[in-house]
């Protein structure tokens, strides 16, 4: 009888307590999905599609700012995104204002072959403080000029826009910022406006400066290769996209922990190679992000399509599977 008992106080201790972890997990995935599900988009204001959307806030326009791209940020609209409804919260357009940091010279040379002036927004991370850094290059015909906007989504204002210089090479251009702990930016840089070859460096983002970052000991990147759009998960670790030398695109993860014996330098691992409807994807990512949750989002235009929409992934596989259409450069999640 006693053993009887104590059996089944054992079995109501085991089910109570599997109910509380489960009760626990639930609580934990939920309070995840909860301070994950506001997803920022970036696009600069003379290229926003979603037409008959109000603006809820004009950030006020520096006047001295006229069409000044070497010394400006972008005109840039911002939307929030709520994951769970999957409507826009809201709307923002950040004005056009003079950098911080006009006295710094930075690597630029005249084009000989020039088309025509534009700009575009290259990415955007959030930092550990919980504002929002946008990079974008303005190409003109005297050169390429970058810059970061550092923007508080707390107080949704904007605060610093600077110039970025300290590049290897004339005229190279950001194609990729990810916040580290220390609020630094790890960026991939291209020599050639967006193709290979591309080169591992860290930002100042209080200044701007870019350094070789070798206290991290950054891999080389294999010179005929294109890479893009880092991102960090949760857990600490770095992916990025990357497409090989067939056309493929993939996703490769950047162990900055442990080192290469033959080169002392991080570690570029093959992680898994994207797909869609079970087709390899021939396009790369627009730009990606991961949620508090571990969930990786992408934003993609797949199979030269004009519509840019907004994917999972699933990074045992590299499925994309669709969400939602958003009609945004860029993406990242936003802390408030």
């Amino acid at each position: 009888m006693n053993l009887s008992l104590k059996r089944r106080r054992f079995g109501q201790l085991m089910i109570a307590s599997a109910t509380t972890a489960a009760i626990a997990n639930m609580a934990d995935k939920t309070l995840a999905q909860s301070t994950s599900s506001k997803l920022v988009g970036f696009t600069l204001a003379s290229n926003n599609l979603n037409v008959g959307l109000s603006v809820d806030r004009l950030l006020s326009v520096d006047v001295s700012v006229k069409t000044d791209l070497v010394n400006s940020t972008p005109q840039i609209v911002i939307q929030t995104l709520d994951l769970v409804s999957g409507k826009l919260l809201s709307t923002l357009e950040v004005a056009s204002k003079l950098v911080i940091n006009q006295r710094t010279s930075t690597e630029t040379a005249p084009k000989a072959l020039y088309s025509q002036t534009y700009e575009r927004i290259t990415d955007a991370t959030t930092l550990t403080d919980g504002r929002l850094v946008i990079s974008s290059v303005a190409s003109t015909q005297k050169g390429n000029y970058n810059k970061i906007v550092l923007f508080d989504s707390k107080t949704n204002s904007y605060q610093e826009g600077l110039k970025v210089s300290g590049f290897r090479s004339k005229n190279g251009t950001i194609e990729s910022v990810m916040a580290l702990k220390d609020n630094r930016l790890l960026s991939i840089i291209s020599l050639r406006e967006g193709v290979p070859p591309f080169y591992f460096a860290v930002i100042d983002s209080t200044t701007g400066k870019i350094t070789a970052g070798t206290e991290l000991a950054l891999p080389d990147l294999s010179p005929d290769e294109r890479f893009s759009n880092l991102a960090q998960a949760p857990d600490g670790k770095i992916y990025a996209t990357n497409i090989d030398r067939e056309g493929n695109t993939n996703i490769v993860q950047i162990d900055l922990k442990n080192r290469s014996l033959l080169t002392g330098k991080a570690k570029i691992i093959p992680y898994v190679q994207l797909r869609l409807e079970k087709e390899s994807l021939r396009n790369d990512l627009l730009s990606m992000a991961f949620s508090s949750s571990g969930q990786l989002y992408a934003l993609a235009a797949p199979h030269g399509k004009r519509s840019k929409s907004l994917y999972t992934i699933d990074l045992k596989t590299g499925e994309l599977q669709y969400v939602t259409e958003f009609l945004v450069d860029k993406i990242a999640f936003s802390l408030y």
